[in-house]
């Protein structure tokens, strides 16, 4: 999957405020590079379309769950890259 940047000042604009409305009401963590790799992964897996208004819609109607679903499977997938002494500090181990 082709991630093309988001440059449009009307994308970046409706970015941020889809995110301030997210971190205020359901994902206080969420980061604008999460939202972003979320909206491709989830809305965007063919590509960013090609009508401004799709992408806008695209933005404000991907839900919590869906974001929450999509990091949760990218931390699974992330930790088998990791070793078990990566996670001692969290699993009560020495640093």
């Amino acid at each position: 999957m082709r991630q093309e940047p988001l440059h449009d000042q009307q994308i970046l604009l409706t970015l941020s405020l889809r995110l301030n409305q997210l971190q205020s009401q359901w994902l206080p963590s969420l980061s604008a590079a999460e939202l972003e790799a979320a909206l491709w992964h989830v809305k965007w897996s063919d590509g960013l379309p090609q009508h401004l208004s799709q992408i806008i819609d695209d933005i404000l109607s991907i839900t919590p769950d869906s974001i929450v679903a999509f990091l949760a499977r990218k931390a699974v997938l992330d930790s088998r890259k990791q070793h078990l002494s990566d996670y001692s500090v969290l699993l009560g181990g020495e640093a």
